[in-house]
């Protein structure tokens, strides 16, 4: 009875974890984390080299809102074993907007090189960056 009970519990919180998605850890918890600052006129770096078992975030230092977007097509070179926040909306990929202050995180990544962009709200000219990822080791 006591397994049951403790059964019942385990699916009913991954489920709502699940449904939340906000909830459950992702996937690259734990992992070195490099960082790129989005700032009102650039991107700090332009290019951020990354291993393939760490991960990347991006910092927004602006007063505005940071939409964080990729080409659909990496959605498939993804390594998720958790949630994402990231989304494939029509031919791109992207982030729930970053406030001002906030952070934003992408799955891992499978070696190669990635075009990106950031929006600021508010402004038509986007921040473009690019990730390299490289493998265990780094980028080469």
């Amino acid at each position: 009875m006591k397994t049951l009970v403790l059964l019942s519990l385990l699916v009913a919180a991954g489920a709502s974890a699940d449904q939340a998605g906000e909830g459950a850890s992702p996937d690259h918890v734990g992992l070195k984390t490099e960082i790129v600052a989005i700032a009102p006129d650039r991107l700090s770096p332009t290019v951020k080299l990354v291993g393939s078992t760490e991960a990347l975030g991006w910092i927004n230092y602006t007063s505005r809102a940071a939409s964080i977007e990729f080409d659909a097509a990496v959605a498939e070179t993804m390594m998720c074993t958790g949630p994402s926040p990231f989304r494939v909306d029509g031919d791109q990929l992207r982030a729930p907007e970053v406030i001002s202050g906030g952070f934003a995180t992408v799955c891992k990544l499978a070696p190669g090189e990635y075009d990106y962009r950031v929006v600021l709200r508010g402004t038509e000219r986007p921040l473009l960056g690019k990730l390299v990822v490289g493998g265990e080791d780094g980028p080469r």
